[in-house]
């Protein structure tokens, strides 16, 4: 077994029973959504909710053969703090259209993707400096994770984490191949959270263009409002404020600040960063580490 498949492996095992019986539901009207943590999944997430769009969180909903999609109980936290979700924790269980296109978000690789049958694949990246300190302080501020809680940045950057990878690791691991394997896919779109930010109507008009699925400027535009830090983080905070737990340190709707990571780089996570086989995956999305 290749290293590649031992990893797959790995974090198949680690993702559950859950996520891996609804990967084997992608299909031909499937469109995953290949991405990480803080590359922008909850904006995306809530526009397409927002639209009347089929979505399927892989990790935190079990999808049924009628097209039931069932939350997870262990995640009501994580649901309830976003606002994509308010329908489906009011009804308890929703449904998806089996005849229609269905977004799915995976932790799969371009090359386990590019060999399903689906529709298209939508690549959903950010710039690895800004992905992985923000995902640092996510696991640390609002998880509370053991291992960040007691390491630095840094240090936390070389220890193995998902599918036995360190930090670093893993985000090559899961975005390199483009563009060879998406110019092998019929429909394919890379969102690049930058991008997201700086022209959020735009960016997602063009790839629901490229999914065939035609809808209305103005409603991109409502959808994407309600999809922003302000108004996501205001739910959260309420939702918070409701439980009294206002107090808490973290939100799981973090600000997504691009170039963030110009203000914490020093010499010594420069060297952490300095990994050939990143700065080649990270290079055709526009991003090039190796300058200031």
């Amino acid at each position: 077994m290749s290293q590649e498949d031992a990893t797959g492996e790995i974090l198949r095992a680690q993702l559950g029973k859950v996520y891996n019986d609804n990967e084997r539901k992608l299909d031909s009207r499937a469109v995953p959504i290949n991405t990480l943590g803080g590359a922008g999944k909850t904006i995306v997430a809530n526009a397409l909710h927002a639209l009347g769009l089929n979505y399927v969180d892989a990790f935190t909903e079990a999808l049924q053969d009628d097209g039931a999609v069932l939350p997870l109980a262990k995640h009501t936290d994580y649901r309830q703090r976003l606002n994509s979700y308010l329908e489906q924790n009011s009804a308890g269980v929703s449904r998806v259209d089996l005849d229609s296109i269905c977004f799915f978000k995976t932790y799969s690789t371009l090359a386990e993707l590019a060999e399903l049958p689906v529709f298209g694949i939508w690549i959903l990246v950010r710039d690895p400096r800004d992905l992985l300190y923000s995902d640092y302080r996510y696991v640390k501020d609002v998880w509370h994770e053991e291992v960040a809680s007691a390491h630095s940045f840094a240090d936390w950057l070389r220890i193995p984490h998902l599918g036995g990878l360190c930090p670093i690791d893993l985000w090559t691991y899961h975005f390199e191949g483009w563009p060879e394997i998406g110019g092998s896919v019929a429909r394919c779109v890379v969102t690049r959270f930058e991008d997201l930010k700086s022209d959020p109507v735009g960016t997602m008009s063009r790839a629901l263009s490229t999914f065939e699925i035609p809808v209305e400027g103005s409603a991109v535009r409502q959808a994407m409002d309600l999809s922003s830090f302000e108004a996501m983080r205001a739910h959260e905070d309420q939702v918070l404020a409701r439980q009294g737990r206002s107090g808490e340190p973290g939100r799981m709707v973090r600000r997504g600040k691009v170039g963030e990571w110009k203000t914490w780089m020093t010499p010594e996570l420069h060297a952490v960063f300095a990994e050939p086989s990143l700065w080649d995956a990270a290079e055709p999305y526009g991003y090039f580490l190796n300058e200031d």
